[in-house]
């Protein structure tokens, strides 16, 4: 896949509702952007026009069941929203716990709604941990 060329694509996703939107993230040799969206079905990609930072990272990314919001779990970063299809980027609260970092999917059936699940989140103590999920709602 071209525009961006990613030396590692760690995550491609589609809008369930819409499957000719969809998102891409990775890694690259080269310097930004290192994810796109595709209104084609992945015929055609636009990069993104800005990246959050440690965007370089890779990380995993979901595209809303509509096509219109993007989440993209940065390695090293808060998790990261767009509206407008990787032309800016809102930092979220989230971020993962542990260095296994955060996996995000898309709810299909609500427009609004992602599924978000930390593989280390660590008890008070700290001596233990458990998986955790949560979801996230884009206002």
């Amino acid at each position: 896949m071209k525009n961006p060329e990613l030396s590692n694509c760690d995550t491609i996703a589609l809008a369930a509702q819409r499957p000719n939107e969809m998102v891409r993230v990775g890694r690259s040799w080269n310097p930004g952007p290192h994810g796109a969206v595709s209104h084609d079905g992945g015929v055609h990609w636009t990069p993104f026009a800005t990246e959050p930072v440690h965007g370089d990272q890779g990380g995993d990314a979901a595209i809303s069941a509509d096509g219109s919001l993007l989440l993209w779990a940065v390695r090293g970063s808060p998790l990261q929203l767009s509206k407008d299809s990787g032309t800016s980027w809102q930092s979220l609260s989230l971020q993962a716990g542990g260095r296994g970092g955060l996996q995000v999917l898309a709810d299909p059936t609500s427009a609004k709604s992602f599924w978000v699940y930390d593989s280390a989140v660590y008890a008070p103590n700290g001596s233990t941990f458990s998986p955790s999920l949560a979801t996230v709602a884009a206002s």
